[in-house]
């Protein structure tokens, strides 16, 4: 395992010594069964039990993370291999759901805005018209 560790530490330049590669390597590990964990309880579930319940920007934020996570993993498991992963055709598969990422984010903000604009008008006209109907007007005395 020292062997291979070395190996490992003598391809990334980050590792300037073995002892900060392998407080690295651990750290890495360590984020790695995080997300493994936090993945866990969400690939259990059937997509098809998931997303009626979403609204449609949630399953396209939903989609967009599940394909974003898949491609990173290839491409972590690519460069623990010791694999070229800038060649690779994940890295265009990245790229491509980056896009979309981007895409949902400026939809996702988009409808904010238009829900926040819509609290913020009153229309006056409409507002005195219903006050004009459901008042009585005053009677002279």
């Amino acid at each position: 395992p020292v062997a291979i560790l070395a190996q490992v530490i003598c391809c990334f330049p980050l590792f300037s010594t073995m002892e900060g590669g392998i407080k690295r390597l651990a750290g890495f590990r360590k984020s790695v069964e995080g997300l493994e964990h936090q993945l866990h309880d969400l690939l259990e579930l059937e997509r098809s039990e998931v997303t009626p319940k979403l609204g449609n920007l949630e399953q396209a934020e939903l989609t967009v993370l599940m394909a974003y996570t898949t491609a990173s993993l290839c491409f972590m498991g690519l460069k623990a291999e010791g694999l070229n992963a800038a060649k690779h055709p994940v890295m265009s598969e990245l790229n491509r759901v980056q896009k979309y990422m981007v895409k949902v984010k400026k939809t996702a903000e988009k409808l904010r805005v238009d829900r926040d604009s819509r609290k913020s008008k009153v229309d006056v006209e409409a507002a005195k018209r219903i006050i004009e109907h459901n008042t009585e007007p005053a009677v002279p005395q």
